[in-house]
């Protein structure tokens, strides 16, 4: 029996074969290619390579839409959490394939990554102040206690306050002035249950008119710091710092009640 060939470049295979008159096997070769002319398909003798998308598990292509490459993840997420990139993503490769739950699933998780990360940004730039509008007292003639965040939303900054005080005194009442005719806030300062001390803030400069009293600086800002010629209740004198930063006007008046001038100094001189 004579080889049969399929096309020109075709690769003999030799196969066992029966003679019909003497029943010895003979060699019978056949061609071997991609094809047959007559339409029939057989198998290549190439070797078998696999393409490389079929060595990555299922999902994967998703995954790394999921976690790399212009949609991907991967840097967002090193914004938001402050993870190295290479630690997110092995995480990501950790994740399996990636299902449509999943998808739902990387979603949820950041948006509550970017949600915390909104929220520490601001708790770290400005203590106090809420994300949300907040309510303020609109009684034209009385001022009422208020909190840090209505502070921060009187002031548009956060409440500046004494950051050393002398032993004994503490933080007292926060109080927010009417809203006209221009809304401040106040924080007064007590020892012994006692009122001592109290700290104006607004919006606003030094008047013009009292520019020339300027007589030395508090807190780095040229201040006027003079006795006022009112005493506290216990006979005590009581000191007035004047100044302005940042767009804020303060007024800090302290009476020298069991607590020196210095340390009235220093704390006019720690408000932040």
């Amino acid at each position: 029996m004579k080889a049969m060939t399929s096309s020109p470049n075709a690769t003999p295979m030799t196969m066992p074969s029966v003679n019909a008159i003497t029943g010895a096997p003979l060699p019978v070769t056949i061609a071997c290619n991609s094809s047959w002319r007559a339409g029939r398909t057989v198998r290549s003798m190439r070797p078998n390579v696999a393409h490389p998308r079929a060595a990555q598990p299922y999902g994967s292509r998703a995954r790394a839409d999921v976690c790399s490459g212009e949609r991907g993840f991967e840097p967002l997420i090193t914004l938001l959490t402050g993870l190295p990139l290479e630690t997110v993503r092995l995480a990501c490769r950790e994740l399996g394939f990636v299902t449509p739950q999943r998808k739902v699933l990387v979603g949820v998780l950041i948006t509550v990554a970017a949600i915390a990360g909104v929220v520490a940004a601001n708790a770290i730039a400005r203590p106090g102040c809420s994300l949300i509008p907040v309510e303020l007292a609109s009684e034209p003639s009385r001022s009422s206690v208020g909190t840090p965040a209505q502070a921060c939303a009187v002031l548009g900054q956060p409440l500046p306050e004494a950051r050393t005080l002398p032993a004994g005194v503490t933080r007292g009442e926060i109080g927010i002035d009417p809203p006209s005719p221009i809304r401040g806030v106040s924080v007064s300062y007590v020892m012994a249950g006692k009122g001592i001390g109290i700290l104006q803030i607004r919006r606003g400069d030094i008047p013009q008119a009292n520019r020339g009293e300027i007589n030395t600086t508090v807190a780095g800002a040229p201040a006027i710091v003079a006795p006022l010629t009112a005493s506290s209740a216990s006979g005590n004198q009581i000191v007035s710092y004047v100044w302005s930063r940042d767009g804020l006007f303060f007024a800090f008046h302290m009476a020298l009640d069991n607590i020196s001038r210095q340390d009235a100094d220093r704390m006019a001189d720690s408000v932040r």
